[in-house]
């Protein structure tokens, strides 16, 4: 992923419109936490569906409806 504030240096929007350029540089930074959130859920995700898939302890266990 090229980094915004670097990806406008001297060019049009930059000297127009510097503004946009940090909005840019923020918003990338908040996408790049969405995507790191996104797939550390999936990976835990994965985690407890294969536990609760291999009947860790009985089903009246406190263990298995938690990861159920």
């Amino acid at each position: 992923m090229p980094d915004a504030s670097k990806l406008y240096i001297g060019t049009l929007i930059e000297q127009k419109l510097p503004v946009i350029v940090k909005y840019l540089a923020h918003w990338q930074r908040m996408a790049f936490v969405l995507r790191l959130i996104h797939a550390l859920l999936g990976v835990m995700a994965i985690i407890f569906s294969l536990l609760a898939a291999a009947q860790i302890g009985s089903i009246a266990d406190e263990y298995a409806k938690v990861f159920g």
